[in-house]
């Protein structure tokens, strides 16, 4: 009895024993199971914000891209208004140039003497231009000086002319035979004389007692870049005078026009 007693304290004891080390078994297996949640999960959070810094990273990436895209258009907007204004001007600057240039050969398609020049002109210096002969033998010129003055505070520009013809046999006399002219129409053909030069030429008209014929003295007193029409019976100067903005010498467009023979002839 007594040995039966203690084999089964020692049963009892392997038992618990062997429970105990199930107990402790389950515990380990429970921690380990734990600790590899939680290191999966520690492994995962590291690979979840590398996730979120690529996307946002993709996300500024492509904000800037469209900003620069926008940019681009924008400047892209800017250029396409800018030639559409140059084309604009280019085309404005075409049509006047081309009205410009039918008015100086319209006299060439009608029964007309024409002269037509632009030249740079000094204040009082005087500009030469015709040299064609006309009806009854004479020779034609017209000279138009321009003077820079204030008018009510404003400056203007006054042209003062001669209408002249002048019999072929004083035309050398008078220094005018380098624009006599065989043409009825002609484009700069033209010569600018200092007040000097112009104050020998008054000089000799007033000499001469007949052959010179002072068909009209007209005086126009215009704007910076005003236009002016003068008509004389068969005779029209048209007159422009700009003064630049930084200031020299004046530009000066005439175009002279007369009949031919078949009309009258007189201015």
């Amino acid at each position: 009895m007594r040995w039966l007693g203690i084999a089964g304290m020692i049963v009892l004891g392997l038992v618990w024993h062997f429970d105990s080390l199930e107990r402790n078994a389950a515990s380990a297996g429970i921690r380990s199971t734990s600790q590899q949640s939680a290191t999966d999960q520690s492994d995962e959070a590291p690979e979840g914000r590398r996730a979120g810094t690529v996307v946002a990273e993709s996300e500024a990436a492509l904000r800037a891209q469209l900003e620069f895209l926008s940019r681009q258009v924008g400047d892209l907007r800017v250029q396409v208004e800018q030639a559409e204004r140059a084309a604009l001007r280019a085309n404005r600057a075409f049509l006047e140039a081309q009205g410009k240039l039918d008015s100086a050969l319209k006299p060439l398609e009608r029964e007309m003497f024409s002269s037509a020049l632009r030249a740079a002109v000094e204040s009082d210096h005087t500009v030469v231009t015709g040299g064609y002969q006309v009806p009854g033998g004479g020779i034609e010129y017209t000279l138009f000086k321009p003077t820079l003055m204030m008018e009510e505070g404003k400056q203007v520009i006054m042209l003062e002319g001669k209408v002249m013809r002048v019999q072929r046999e004083q035309v050398d006399s008078l220094g005018l035979s380098t624009l006599q002219t065989n043409a009825d129409n002609t484009l700069q053909h033209g010569e600018v004389w200092s007040p000097a030069e112009a104050g020998r030429f008054d000089s000799k008209i007033k000499t001469f007692g007949s052959g010179i014929d002072i068909l009209s003295s007209p005086r126009v007193v215009l704007s910076n870049g005003q236009e002016a029409q003068i008509e004389i019976g068969n005779y029209k100067a048209i007159l422009k005078a700009t003064v630049p903005e930084k200031g020299g010498a004046i530009q000066l467009d005439l175009r002279t026009e007369q009949r031919k023979a078949g009309e009258s002839d007189s201015p």
